[in-house]
């Protein structure tokens, strides 16, 4: 994008009359040209590659079925997430477990059962959730697609 050369605002290269800021006529340098981006891309260069975009999809299926383990946060680029949902699915089901197993008459490994079904089931909201989001991005800033 071109600039006015009176006030330096950024202004549509349709402009070559007048600025609509400050009203300056010709407010376009003569020596003016737009840049070609075909040319500044080398695409043979070994180092470039095009960005594939993550899918929100996968991203709320892996969080219906893998999400106690962080996979879906692991899978967009968002670690940190996925370290903190290990660490609430350990929590969730080591402390609602043994509260289960042990201060109530269910089984023990049923109250650990529980538990996990418990943390599956927060994930399975949490896939939902991604789902209906309007315009998710990864960890990049990327939006998903």
């Amino acid at each position: 994008m071109p600039y006015c050369k009176s006030c330096h605002r950024e202004i549509s290269k349709f402009d070559t009359d007048i600025c609509p800021y400050c009203g300056e006529e010709s407010p376009i340098d003569s020596n003016y040209k737009t840049m070609d981006i075909t040319r500044r891309i080398d695409q043979m260069d070994p180092s470039f590659k095009l960005y594939k975009s993550k899918s929100q999809k996968v991203c709320a299926i892996l969080s219906m079925t893998f999400g106690y383990f962080g996979v879906h946060n692991f899978y967009i680029k968002k670690n940190s997430l996925g370290y903190i949902d290990i660490a609430i699915t350990v929590a969730l089901v080591g402390i609602l477990g043994s509260v289960l197993a042990f201060a109530t008459p269910l089984p023990v490994w049923l109250g650990y059962v529980l538990s996990f079904l418990a943390a599956w089931a927060i994930f399975l909201l949490n896939g939902f959730i991604i789902l209906k989001k309007d315009s998710p991005r990864d960890g990049s800033g990327e939006f998903l697609r």
